[in-house]
């Protein structure tokens, strides 16, 4: 029997963004950033709502959205953010001619450092998501692990576990500890991993052409409901309710514009290995079932750096090639602007990051998984990492905000670079070739054998 601690986390994590009346006021600051003249009196409204106890406080939560999302755009806003694909593809660079697929040898070797890269991002980040940047770095310089060098580990002193809350205790996607580097035998689930297998498998089921609607109907046979979060778990929601892409991504749904499609663009970008434009398209058609505009361009931008391997073989050439893949009047394409045009200035690995957290704050915790500080982060983490591996994840995590998020996309995008022969073996090998997964049928699954079916889809349907 779980104790009082761990049932009262499982209980409030699984009430977690599926009540209107609870995401309101995020609601409010995702319109805000849209454009949308949110009102005085649409913000009382809203705390009123939030902090109600009456039954009829999700009803009222969505009159007041419904209300909102039909306001007007302010005169002086500069931003034109397209939904639909030919428009989005006509405001992007024209993408390259595809490339040639390498042989099988030289490909296993790059989607096996991609998915190596990914887990290790990922297991790096995830015990301290949540942290703000202050506690990460308090902590990594009072464990020595600063700049990180290393996996962050809990077994430390009592006198550090309790100036930074350290715990092992927690739930964390069904697991009931904390997942430290000491506390694992294997990549642990996560989201972030979860969505790329997840991927793999549409493609195996539908084909390389699935569509949206497609890519609902797999999620409700293939992924419980509360080991999804933020937009995917609303957008779940619609799907139960028949609400389907692209109206699932936007209905109710304030956290259109979040990281989470991003996180789900590597089997997008894996199979497309040479072929952007593709990426692109299918993680178009996977993005919006879930999400809208900077939301759905984040991950069509990370599909593409990462298909673009013989276009873009740097780190850095990713980066200058990946914003090419994002509509020239957005929000997504002038965030990452900023952070390549603080490296083209010599600006200083600190004073990039400062700007993005001026331009952000971690103290509104809708930002933490918003789409525009995490694509900065990831973009400074890639640029500054030059091409180190290590330094790489590092930054990312460092960073703060969506700490196991930007970690698994930075390790990816340098792990299908730098190829799994050139990862350093310290962040290999505690990961034991093995990821866990709640995909259904899987469980704990060998990531060569993952490898193997990716090149089977690349080889058989190109």
């Amino acid at each position: 029997m779980l104790s009082r601690k761990l049932l009262e986390q499982k209980r409030r994590f699984a009430h977690f963004w599926l009540s209107p009346a609870d995401t309101l006021l995020d609601e409010l600051l995702q319109a805000q950033d849209e454009g949308l003249m949110v009102t005085d009196e649409y913000r009382e409204l809203a705390e009123c709502v939030n902090a109600s106890n009456e039954p009829n406080r999700d009803e009222c939560a969505v009159n007041i959205m419904e209300q909102i999302r039909t306001t007007q755009i302010r005169d002086d806003y500069p931003y034109q953010e397209p939904d639909d694909l030919d428009t989005i593809i006509a405001e992007c660079d024209p993408m390259p001619p595809k490339a040639a697929i390498p042989d099988e040898a030289t490909l296993y070797d790059r989607i096996y450092g991609a998915l190596q890269g990914r887990c290790s991002g990922c297991l790096l980040g995830q015990p301290v998501e949540g942290f703000l940047r202050e506690r990460i770095e308090g902590f990594l310089k009072d464990t020595s692990n600063y700049p990180i060098h290393q996996y962050l580990s809990s077994d430390v002193s009592q006198a550090i576990r309790t100036r930074y809350g350290i715990t092992d205790e927690a739930f964390v996607y069904g697991g009931l500890q904390v997942n430290w580097i000491n506390n694992i035998r294997h990549m642990p689930e996560d989201d972030d991993t979860n969505y790329t297998i997840l991927g793999l498998k549409l493609m195996e089921d539908y084909g390389l052409d699935f569509t949206s609607q497609d890519v609902a109907e797999h999620w409700l046979m293939e992924v419980p409901l509360l080991h999804t979060c933020v937009s995917e778990r609303i957008a779940y929601r619609n799907f139960v309710n028949r609400l389907l892409p692209p109206e699932s991504g936007h209905h109710q749904n304030p956290y259109r514009e979040t990281v989470g499609a991003q996180i789900r663009a590597d089997s997008f970008g894996y199979v497309s290995f040479g072929d952007p434009a593709r990426a692109m398209g299918m993680a178009f058609r996977d993005a919006c079932a879930t999400h809208t505009k900077n939301g759905v361009y984040g991950e069509m931008w990370v599909a593409a750096m990462l298909a673009a391997v013989p276009q873009a073989p740097t780190a850095q050439d990713a980066v200058r090639f990946g914003i090419g893949a994002i509509p020239k009047a957005s929000r997504l394409r002038e965030c990452v602007a900023h952070v390549i045009s603080c490296f083209d200035q010599n600006i200083s690995v600190a004073e990039c990051l400062e700007m993005i957290h001026n331009r952000f704050s971690e103290y509104v915790p809708f930002y933490w998984f918003n789409e525009l500080p995490n694509a900065m982060i990831v973009a400074y983490a890639l640029l500054y990492g030059a091409g180190d591996f290590e330094r790489t994840i590092g930054l990312a995590v460092e960073a703060g905000f969506d700490t196991d998020c930007n970690g698994a996309t930075v390790g990816s995008l340098l792990g299908i670079r730098l190829g799994a022969r050139c990862l350093p073996e310290a962040w290999i090998t505690p990961l034991n070739d093995g990821v866990f997964t709640t995909v259904a049928g899987y469980g704990l699954l060998s990531i060569r054998d993952i490898t193997k079916r990716f090149i089977q889809l690349i080889q058989n349907k190109r």
